[in-house]
C-alpha cells in the first residue's frame, strides 16, 4: 500500500504538470487571440539546451511596442522547433504577435502549437495510466491488510491437506513458490485454494495435513498456519 501511495503521488506529477502547462498555454493563446497585435522583430540570438531528454531550441528576438506614446524595446526568448531554429539565424526579421494589454506576452506569428498540444496530451494520458496503476496497487494493498486483519481478529483453525506445490519464474527471473491445499470449514463445502508461501513450499509435500486459519462465514479468506 505504501508503495502504491508513493507510485500514485509521483505519477500525479505527470498529470498535474502537463495540465498546468496546458492551461497556461491556453490562457496565452486566448490573450493573444483577443488582444493581440502584430509587429516586426529581429532575432538577436539563439541557443540549444542539451539534456538527457533531448535538445531544446530557443531563439531570442527584439521587438518594439508603443507604451504611453513611446516606443518600448523588449526582448523575449521562445522555444521553437528544430526547423524554425534553422530558419532564424541572428539578424533575421520575424513577425510576432504581442498582447496590447500585456506586451510581455508575445509569440512568433503564425507558429503552430500542434506538436506541443499532442506532447502534453500524451503526457497527461500516460500520467493518468500510471495513476490508475497506483490506485490499483493501493487497493490491492488495502485488500491484503483488510484480509490479514480479519484473520487476526476472527480467524479460526481447521485442518486441510496439501494438494499441489509448484514453482514459477516471473518476468524478472525471480522465483515464486506456491502451495495449493483443500479444507472444509464446519457447515461449508470444501474449498480449494493456493497461496504464495516459500516457507510452506520448503517443508510441505503433497498429501501432508496442514492447519488452515479461515474467517467464519468467509472461508475464502484463509491462510496456512505453520
Amino acid at each position: 500500500m505504501l508503495f502504491g501511495l508513493g507510485w500514485t503521488g509521483f505519477s500525479l506529477l505527470f498529470v498535474i504538470v502537463p495540465v498546468a502547462v496546458f492551461i497556461a498555454e491556453w490562457q496565452t493563446s486566448n490573450l493573444l487571440r483577443t488582444t493581440g497585435l502584430t509587429t516586426e522583430a529581429v532575432v538577436i540570438s539563439r541557443r540549444i539546451d542539451e539534456d538527457f531528454e533531448g535538445d531544446t531550441y530557443y531563439v531570442t528576438y527584439r521587438y518594439r511596442v508603443p507604451i504611453k506614446g513611446d516606443q518600448m524595446q523588449l526582448t523575449h526568448e521562445e522555444s521553437v522547433s528544430h526547423d524554425i531554429y534553422q530558419e532564424l539565424p541572428p539578424e533575421s526579421p520575424v513577425l510576432v504577435r504581442y498582447s496590447a494589454t500585456n506586451p510581455d506576452v508575445v509569440r512568433l506569428e503564425g507558429r503552430s502549437r500542434t506538436f506541443e498540444v499532442i506532447l502534453l496530451t500524451g503526457m497527461m494520458l500516460c500520467g493518468g495510466l500510471f495513476v490508475l496503476i497506483g490506485v490499483w496497487l493501493i487497493y490491492s494493498g488495502w485488500q491484503g491488510a483488510y484480509r490479514a486483519g480479519l484473520l487476526a481478529r476472527r480467524g479460526e483453525l481447521t485442518t486441510g491437506r496439501v494438494t499441489h506445490c509448484w514453482l514459477e519464474t516471473d518476468s524478472d527471473g525471480d522465483r515464486e513458490y506456491f502451495v495449493a491445499y483443500r479444507f472444509a470449514a464446519p457447515g461449508q463445502p470444501e474449498i480449494a485454494t493456493a497461496e504464495y508461501n516459500r516457507q510452506a513450499f520448503d517443508i510441505l509435500q503433497v498429501g501432508d495435513p496442514v492447519q488452515v486459519r479461515y474467517v467464519p462465514g468467509k472461508p475464502e479468506i484463509c491462510s496456512l498456519k505453520l
